[in-house]
């Protein structure tokens, strides 16, 4: 089972990257040198150009290959694979299907609730022809640590409801809710390849997360309680991201548009986050 999935995986890396790939033939002008005398060449070659794994060059008269990684200028490579580093969180909460007075248990400790992405590739579609705009998508894999200010921790009830559960404050430390998401973007990327401001973009669009992992976990000073699974998180979330960078490192923002919990499961919930990207590591 798992074998086919790897298969049909592979198929379609491999269908993407022979669609993001063109044949081109150019003249190009190189040196040659004979005893001594230097003597410049215009040379036509073939040319098959691939979106982010570069460019290869075949002379027509020589049977050798020769490898060469196109300048941002003549390409257009996008920007997402890389380490993703932010601050997370919720916004609109409504605790309404909990009756009053409200307990606002998903309350968190700011500073200490972190996102952590590695984007595992990129993919890249050019859409004029100066390649400066273009789609871009690809795959990775989001760690979020929401982590609660007060000391409770919440668990689902015989009737499938998000519930807090209080923790005794003896030697106490820490409780967080932790999620884990596969992501796959949808984005619309432009670059600014001007003399002075080359290496600059700005890009944005939506971001659909399978949710692969959810669990609670409580810190003592002496020990650890973990729970996995079974908090009624929806299976897909869908998120808005823009992204504003130079180069390899960039600033993104991702706004929730759709709930944490299922329906009338929990709390609703408006996930948020805010971050740098260090890209192409």
């Amino acid at each position: 089972m798992y074998k086919a999935h790897l298969l049909i995986l592979l198929t379609i890396i491999l269908s993407c990257s022979q669609a993001f790939s063109q044949s081109v033939t150019r003249t190009v002008t190189y040196t040659e040198t004979t005893d001594g005398d230097s003597t410049n060449v215009n040379q036509t070659v073939s040319v098959v150009e691939f979106n982010y794994i570069g460019s290869v060059f075949k002379r027509s008269n020589r049977s050798s290959w020769v490898k060469v990684f196109p300048s941002r200028v003549n390409t257009f490579n996008g920007h997402w694979a890389g380490l993703q580093l932010g601050l997370n969180g919720f916004t609109n909460e409504d605790y309404g299907m909990y009756g009053s007075p409200t307990n606002d248990f998903m309350d968190l400790e700011q500073i200490s609730s972190w996102e952590v992405s590695v984007n595992l590739f990129d993919l890249s579609l050019p859409l004029n022809k100066r390649r400066n705009l273009g789609f871009v998508s690809g795959m990775g894999i989001t760690w979020n640590n929401y982590r609660f200010s007060e000391s409770h921790t919440i668990i689902k009830d015989d009737n499938g409801i998000i519930r807090p559960v209080d923790i005794e404050e003896n030697n106490y430390r820490k409780s967080k809710f932790m999620l884990t998401y596969l992501n796959v973007p949808i984005m619309l990327e432009y670059q600014f390849k001007g003399i002075k401001d080359r290496g600059m973009f700005v890009s944005g669009g939506v971001v659909g997360g399978l949710n692969i992992g959810s669990r609670t976990k409580v810190k003592n000073d002496g020990s650890k309680d973990k729970e996995r699974g079974g908090f009624a998180v929806e299976t897909f979330k869908y998120s808005g991201i823009v992204q504003f960078g130079y180069n390899n490192f960039s600033i993104y923002a991702t706004y929730g548009l759709s709930n944490v919990f299922k329906n009338n499961r929990g709390p609703e919930l408006t996930p948020f986050s805010i971050g740098v990207t260090l890209l192409n590591l």
